[in-house]
């Protein structure tokens, strides 16, 4: 670090008569303070105490001891100030009546914060100077190589080019010594705004406890409580009866002699209760985290440390590196997010989450989540093999003949195959309720229900509560959707609620806020010219965070909102993470209800569609098998000849 010098000539011209100094003469320069903070109003006090002089005329207006003081930076050279971080050297030089260098000196510093010294939850403030009015500024605080919780952040400099901040360490903090460094977006200053300042544990005072005791008749016997506080101390405490401590009124006091109980005091065993998102997760699929932590009290730990940690389930092998959670005050749980990699493994992950803070209080939880990298589908047969197994069909007959042909006999149809099932094409202002087990497919059928609609004109607006915006389109994009021309021209709009569900930033700034999600919505709405298609994906995260009441509520005034202005409500969840009667009161907001399973045979994964019921349509209760493939979205499995003829002839 560069290091400024300061030239002082105190005995100055402009003093007279002249100082002449003996032999035996000392010197001895103070400067007062000896630490400040870079400052445009700042001054330092050097003062030049000068005894055992020569009393004769030259030293006319002084005795043989006095002191010359001046002031840094406002008596030096213009352009000299305090903006620069450092230690500055003075040294005092006699002009007059002869030369004589370096006769005293000394030194004082310019640091950033106020002090080079914290104990923990000081308040530290930092400060630089020197950068231009409004000049963006920003601001880095470290501990070793590791970024201390905040930082980096930013702030403005003032109109005297002064950036201020300040900082309260937590009670938690790591001691020792931390970095703070102050980096202009314009300005470049030589040497750099940076500074090392130690963090020592805070000296705790902790007064006498009075604890009010009060007679339960019951047990004949007075009693009293305490909570002790997580930030307590550990180890042994002492609870007292003083002397003459009790009174009952009539002057009747006790007891005589005073009561001393020990008793240990331990860290808190957290509970923690862990949550993941119920659905199945392929690569590229973000997977949120949530964690509730309570105290052994019940009250809410709001504030420590929570780390998830993913591995296969029965398996010590970790994925990937730990996910910190943070809290959410407006959700009341830590939340954190990953994403699921193509080289994860696929099948039954466990979510451990462990909880602790600095004063030793520890808890830990568990959740799973399943991950698939793929539905396995089997490939279509080609049809010089079906025809073949259609001859082996005619020419052998019998049971073993019908079965082998039943297999061989489907083929693929295209989504429209969906409105045989439901009576016709869903004619708006109408709502349906599309919900099925997790990986069933239930956000697949809403976006390509989306998709119809824009092609056929219709604006579209996806309320997310369980993707992010960028998540859906890249999903839609893999089923052969493009979507990003409805997009640029502002006929696919988004309302992110799951980046906020997870902790970060968006425009919603509390998704269960119902009130603030319902005037977003209608906005967009307004925007459109003719009816909407709302896909709001999906309902399990609402029902998950709110009262149930004031989640039926929303979507109820939502759904009716929709069907005013003439469009189409489209609400996907996971069917079972619901009550029974909770799911029966969404089925009577609704017009329609379309139910999607996912079930194992043998070693492939099968998914099924059922009708329940669409308003004034008259719909086949037949359960019809589907997939989802990437580039061509649903398609229905349907036989490709009528089976009739076979189960005639295995009757004859």
């Amino acid at each position: 670090m560069a290091l400024l010098i300061i030239l002082c000539s105190i005995f100055l011209a402009t003093i007279s008569p002249v100082v002449w100094a003996p032999p035996g003469e000392s010197y001895a320069l103070t400067i007062s303070p000896s630490r400040v903070q870079e400052s445009i109003s700042n001054q330092i006090v050097l003062s030049l105490r000068v005894t055992n002089t020569a009393n004769n005329s030259t030293n006319s207006g002084f005795s043989t001891s006095f002191t010359l003081s001046t002031d840094y930076p406002k008596s030096f050279t213009p352009g000299t100030s305090l903006r620069f971080v450092g230690n500055y050297t003075v040294r005092v030089d006699q002009t007059n009546p002869s030369s004589k260098l370096n006769i005293a000196g000394g030194q004082f510093q310019v640091g950033l914060t106020n002090s080079g010294t914290y104990h923990r939850t000081d308040t530290t403030s930092i400060q630089g100077i020197g950068y231009r009015a409004g000049e963006n500024v920003s601001i880095s605080l470290s501990y070793g190589s590791n970024p201390v919780p905040g930082f980096p952040t930013s702030g403005s400099a003032d109109p005297n080019g002064v950036l201020s901040y300040l900082w309260q360490s937590p009670p938690g903090a790591t001691i020792g010594v931390y970095n703070v460094t102050l980096q202009g977006s314009i300005t470049v200053k030589s040497p750099t705004d940076t500074q090392l300042f130690t963090l020592f544990p805070t000296n705790v005072t902790i007064p006498q406890l009075m604890v009010a005791a009060a007679y339960n008749p019951g047990m004949g016997i007075f009693q009293a409580s305490y909570r002790i506080p997580l930030t307590s101390q550990v180890g042994t405490w002492a609870s007292s009866i003083r002397a003459a401590s009790f009174n009952d009124g009539y002057g009747n006091t006790g007891p005589l002699v005073g009561v001393t109980s020990g008793f240990n005091v331990q860290p808190a065993q957290l509970s923690v209760s862990v949550g993941v998102q119920n659905k199945t997760y392929s690569p590229g699929d973000v997977m949120a985290i949530y964690a509730s932590v309570r105290s052994p009290d019940g009250s809410q730990f709001s504030s420590g440390t929570l780390t998830a940690f993913l591995s296969p389930l029965n398996s010590g092998t970790q994925i990937g590196s730990g996910v910190t959670l943070v809290y959410v005050s407006s959700q009341a749980r830590w939340v954190g997010s990953t994403v699921v990699n193509s080289t994860d493994p696929a099948g039954v992950w466990l979510v451990n989450v462990n909880a602790s803070d600095a004063y030793g209080n520890i808890g830990e939880g568990s959740s799973v989540a399943v991950v698939n990298n793929s539905l396995a589908q089997p490939p279509s047969q080609p049809l010089n093999l079906f025809y073949f197994m259609v001859v082996a069909g005619i020419v052998g007959g019998g049971l073993t003949s019908a079965l082998l042909f039943r297999r061989f006999n489907s083929a693929d149809a295209p989504f429209e195959e969906l409105y045989s099932m439901t009576g016709g094409e869903f004619q708006p202002p109408t709502t349906l309720m599309v919900r099925g087990e997790s990986g069933s497919g239930t956000s697949t059928l809403g976006l390509q229900l989306v998709y119809e609609g824009l092609q056929s004109g219709r604006s579209a607006v996806i309320l997310t509560y369980d993707s992010f915006p960028a998540e859906i389109q890249r999903q839609m994009k893999g089923m052969g959707w493009d979507v990003q021309r409805y997009i640029d021209n502002g006929n696919l709009q988004f309302i992110d609620c799951y980046s906020s569900l997870v902790g970060g930033e968006t425009s919603i700034k509390d998704p269960i806020d119902f009130t603030e999600v319902s005037i977003q919505v209608s906005s967009k709405v307004g925007e459109a010219k003719g009816p909407v298609t709302v896909l709001l994906d999906s309902f399990t995260p609402i029902f998950n965070s709110a009262q149930v009441r004031h989640a039926i509520n929303f979507l109820r005034v939502l759904g009716a909102k929709v069907k005013n202005d003439g469009g189409f409500f489209i609400l996907t969840g996971t069917r079972g993470s619901l009550p029974e009667a909770v799911e029966s009161n969404l089925e009577s907001i609704v017009d329609g209800v379309i139910d999607l399973y996912i079930i194992r045979r043998g070693h492939r994964l099968v998914r099924s569609l059922t009708v329940k019921k669409i308003a004034g349509h008259q719909i086949g209760f037949v359960e019809k098998e589907f997939k989802i493939v990437q580039g061509k979205g649903m398609l229905f499995r349907i036989p490709r000849v009528d089976l009739g003829f076979l189960q005639r002839q295995q009757k004859e």
